[in-house]
């Protein structure tokens, strides 16, 4: 059954914002957004209709301006305003987001002094009583929209409290904190990575697997298999030449690349970002694509897995640039509605998020795009269209599942 959002904002100034954020959340499997105009003709009071449908959302998603909006007739308090109080009174969850303090009105929307000074009261009171996302433009709302209603999603998934005479499954967390990670991690040996992304994905329930050398032979040819030549390297690396398989038996290591194959048949990786250039980021998502690549080979075809995934960029920049796959190894794409602005004093320098899956997801595509996009905003100060970005990504997924990829030219 799907999850309601109810939409709230005004729609003079916010028309656009408010059309992108809606398309957000459509093309969200689980997901229906509600707003006001699709309400259609009804026998009802407009403002009591809409508090009860904000009452009774799953999720309420406030778009807050600068403009301030009508009120019914017999009341001081703006339509957007009686909605967020009625969501509020209810129980229900709030996702907030604000426009910037800098952003203007059009002309066209300039109000009284009165509501100017109600709708900056608003402003700070949503802003007091809420976590809330300033956004500047309706791309940035609308990926800003879909990271909330994810996040939110998957803590409202965790905290459900288990039913009577069903075991309780294991926390993510747990399972992930018991592979001992650190064993294998590049940080942690002599190599030490400022710059790195670290993958892990470990089986629901464990699947035990033996680190034999013929296991070790058959992981290496799934991963030479699932891990062609990636253009975006610091050097020149001929194909294979980097692949190294680390046990508890042996620790090796890579400048580039480091992955494991546990015995609790947990899949483990790492790659070093720390390049002298801007990377593009077209080559941080191929790390997620060719590693999700290899988790089907070893986990799949119907395994469930936890995925575990830490970017770390405190020195790393990105550039919106993609690899053509007809082109050479320097050949790149500028991606429309990507960009990366200089670091800013809130963007964290570490993001680790852990998240179930089901293989095979034929929807890997969506839930690559929206991890990855969750990432570089926090680490990166990215702004990305959510559209473009994915269907960048699904393009690309695309492209390298052809046998030629990445082969020298």
């Amino acid at each position: 059954m799907s999850k309601k959002v109810f939409l709230s904002s005004t729609a003079k100034d916010l028309e656009k914002h408010r059309n992108a954020a809606y398309r957000a959340i459509g093309r969200m499997d689980g997901w229906e957004c509600v707003r006001m105009e699709d309400f259609g003709s009804r026998d009802s009071n407009p403002d009591e209709f809409c508090r009860r449908q904000a009452a009774a959302c799953d999720v309420f998603v406030g778009v807050v301006g600068h403009l301030y909006g009508s009120s019914p007739s017999g009341f001081d308090e703006s339509f957007t305003e009686r909605e967020y109080n009625a969501a509020s009174k209810a129980g229900r969850p709030l996702l907030m987001f604000v426009a910037s303090d800098d952003s203007s009105l059009p002309a066209s929307c300039q109000e009284s002094d009165e509501k100017r000074l109600k709708q900056q009261a608003f402003r700070s009171r949503v802003s007091a009583e809420r976590i809330r996302h300033s956004f500047r433009s309706p791309d940035d709302l609308a990926s800003a929209v879909v990271i909330a209603l994810r996040n939110w999603e998957q803590g409202s998934t965790a905290a459900k409290p288990e039913m009577a005479g069903v075991t309780p499954a294991i926390a993510p967390e747990k399972i992930i904190s018991g592979l001992n990670t650190q064993s294998f991690f590049a940080m942690e040996s002599y190599f030490r990575a400022t710059d790195y992304i670290r993958l892990i994905a470990a089986p629901l329930p464990p699947n035990a697997r033996r680190l034999d050398q013929d296991a070790q032979r058959s992981f290496q040819g799934l991963v030479e298999a699932a891990f062609p030549e990636i253009r975006g390297f610091d050097q020149d690396i001929p194909r294979g030449a980097f692949y190294n398989i680390q046990s508890y038996t042996q620790s090796r290591s890579s400048s580039h690349r480091v992955w494991c194959l546990w015995n609790s048949g947990a899949v483990g990786y790492t790659a070093n970002l720390d390049h002298s250039s801007a990377l593009p980021i077209g080559d941080l998502v191929l790390h997620y694509i060719f590693f999700w690549r290899l988790t089907e080979s070893v986990l799949g075809p119907s395994a469930k897995v936890v995925l575990e995934a830490e970017l770390a960029c405190p020195n790393s920049r990105f550039t919106p640039h993609f690899p053509d796959p007809h082109g050479g190894r320097t050949d790149y794409d500028l991606v429309a509605g990507v960009r990366f602005d200089e670091h800013h004093p809130h963007a964290r320098e570490q993001i680790r998020k852990i998240e179930e899956f089901q293989l095979p997801d034929e929807d890997i595509a969506q839930k690559l795009a929206e991890l990855i996009l969750f990432q570089v905003q926090e680490t990166a100060a990215a702004r990305i269209d959510f559209e473009r970005w994915g269907e960048a990504i699904t393009n690309l997924i695309r492209q390298t599942s052809f046998r030629n990829w990445g082969k020298l030219r």
